[in-house]
């Protein structure tokens, strides 16, 4: 009896090759990292998704307003949370289904732009692109959002190779899907009207067209439409999908965009948000309405700001930097052996997308017009690059447009070697082109977030969210590390502060709150936290209530402190001054004597 093998080259055998070496990869990174703190806890936007699946999982999901956020990552991770544990590390294992998806989907669109063996290669630098492999263990929909972009990107390719109905409406459906993790790609839905229009003109065949259009359109509100009646019906508006666009939109195109850029939740990212209902905005759907027709009044008033913003912002997407929105991605990483060697920075060079993204990108320029597969897949990576410019770029939103580029850094490496043995001339020319894109890419460039103590406001974000959970001398060390990073960084000094109150240290809580005011004397919630604890423990009224009153200066609606004024106030006899904060608050009824 004799044994055979399927061959290494067959494409069954290298899908079960690359499934074990995504799952294994995934596995590896997200078991080594799970010992480390700062992977425990979510922070930000992945503590904010960790707390809304909470919710849902318990039924406890608000019915009050529309979606703020894209709902079908949340309402996964609920699902996760009540089939099986609301543990964060069993969840971060359970996503590596989406880098499994997406290494198969690479190598899916793959074999129809270059051979099986570069398509292996392609799903390959997709398993071990260090950005990918980060985020697709981190409580975020990105992950998410770039497997099902590959979808669209392959319902795309079949739907041009034969396009039928069946096909349309299949395509709609991904774009629905897509749009309901990440938004992004619905600027990609010009790309099919695009393609439609030019058939209508090469074939003259208006009415099948129109068809095949109309069953894409009718896929993709198939998937919209029930999430808009959803919001329609527990808001009173219609709302498409969520209300957090047009504050994006805003942070990305206004004249101050690199400030805003910068802010994140905390004491600046208040105001910003309350900003619209300032200005007469009376729910969640006029406020997103209020910040896109700002973001356009930018446009109308002052065009060329508005386009010299857009191309900065192009130059930065394009870069090599892991451009951080509310993480540093190349400090996270460097707390994990098994991540760091996929992620890092050595003087100009930034690895992975200074490697690879630099071929891709070569591959792009240089192969995209040969087939016509390669030019759909290739204006994808435009148009979806597009749309996170307009928006604003950060590591974590480029990835959909990774898979595609490794696509063409395959087929730019085939060229290039191709050139050597046929053309030597040609060859030199392609060498120096490939340079000439590493240069640019890798150039070093400043971005908003320079400024920012990003490795420090990390161990501050996972010191508050061990503190929420009761771990009190855990969240101590975490902010003991931020300040040795940054020891001007004001808002570990305030949380260190409040530790220490938690801890029944009042006079170290007074000193550490009084430091972090010394470095930012417009830190309110440390001057609200400073006063309490000197009306309450060291009985200096007058200085707290001068504080409280600097507190209620900075946030007219800021309704707690203006009750604690009314509260202090009053405990020292001052009744009428009292009584009015207390009515002002709505602590107490305006009608009450």
């Amino acid at each position: 009896m004799s044994w055979h093998f399927p061959k290494l080259d067959s494409p069954n055998t290298l899908i079960v090759i690359l499934t074990i070496m995504a799952m294994a990869v995934h596995i590896i990174t997200v078991a080594e990292s799970n010992n480390h703190i700062p992977f425990e806890i979510p922070v930000i936007d992945a503590a904010s998704y960790h707390w809304q699946a909470l919710e849902i999982s318990q039924g406890h999901a608000s019915l009050s307003r529309a979606f703020w956020q894209p709902p079908l990552y949340p309402y996964w991770l609920a699902m996760v949370y009540f089939c099986l544990s609301p543990d964060v590390g069993l969840a971060r294992y359970l996503q590596g289904i989406f880098l499994v998806m997406t290494v198969l989907l690479t190598f899916g669109v793959g074999r129809r732009l270059t051979s099986v063996r570069g398509a292996f290669l392609a799903a390959l630098a997709v398993c071990f692109y260090g950005p990918l492999v980060f985020f697709s263990g981190m409580l975020l929909p990105n992950a998410m959002g770039t497997a099902l972009d590959m979808i669209v990107v392959l319902c795309l390719l079949r739907l041009a190779e034969v396009p039928t109905l069946g096909r349309a409406l299949a395509c709609g459906i991904s774009f629905g899907v897509a749009a309901l993790a990440v938004p992004s790609i619905v600027l990609v839905l010009f790309l099919v009207v695009g393609w439609l229009g030019w058939r209508i003109v090469t074939s003259r065949d208006l009415r099948k067209n129109i068809i095949l259009g109309s069953m894409v359109g009718a896929g993709f509100l198939f998937c919209i439409v029930p999430v808009s009646i959803r919001n329609r019906i527990v808001s009173g508006e219609w709302v498409p999908i969520s209300t957090n666009g047009g504050i994006n939109f805003y942070i990305g195109n206004n004249p101050h965009a690199d400030e805003t850029q910068s802010i994140r939740p905390g004491d600046d990212w208040t105001p910003l948000v309350a900003m619209p209902f300032r200005e007469g905005a009376r729910s969640d759907a006029e406020a997103d309405a209020y910040f896109f027709r700002k973001a356009i009044s930018y446009l109308t008033n002052d065009p060329a700001g508005f386009i010299r913003n857009l191309g900065l912002k192009a130059v930065r997407f394009g870069n090599a930097r892991e451009i951080s929105r509310n993480i540093d991605v190349v400090y996270f990483c460097s707390l994990s052996p098994a991540l760091h060697p996929l992620v890092w920075q050595f003087f100009w060079l930034n690895f992975p997308f200074g490697v690879l993204g630099v071929l891709g990108i070569f591959g792009l320029i240089t192969s995209v017009r040969i087939q016509k597969e390669r030019l759909i897949v290739g204006a994808f990576v435009i148009v979806y690059a597009l749309s996170v410019i307009l928006f604003f770029p950060a590591s974590r939103y480029k990835l959909p447009v990774i898979p595609p580029l490794m696509i063409f850094a395959v087929l730019g490496g085939e060229r290039l070697v191709n050139a050597f043995r046929q053309n030597r001339k040609h060859a030199w020319l392609f060498l120096g082109l490939l340079g000439g894109i590493a240069v640019l890419v890798n150039w070093p460039i400043s971005v908003p977030m320079d400024l920012m103590h990003l490795d420090a406001e990390l161990h501050t974000d996972v010191g508050i969210g061990l503190q929420t959970r009761g771990r009190l001398n855990e969240a101590m060390e975490q902010y003991d590390k931020a300040l040795v990073l940054a020891p001007d960084f004001a808002e570990a000094l305030y949380y260190r502060g409040t530790v220490l109150r938690d801890m029944g240290r009042t006079n170290d809580a007074i000193v550490s709150f009084r430091q972090s005011l010394v470095i930012r004397s417009d830190l309110r919630k440390a001057m609200h936290d400073l006063a309490l604890l000197l009306f309450d423990k060291k009985g200096s009224s007058e200085e707290a209530i001068s504080l409280m009153r600097m507190v209620v200066a900075g946030d007219q609606d800021d309704r707690q402190a203006m009750t604690n004024l009314g509260i202090m106030l009053n405990r020292i006899g001052r009744k009428d001054e009292a009584m009015f904060w207390l009515k002002k608050s709505g602590a107490i009824p305006n009608h009450t004597r």
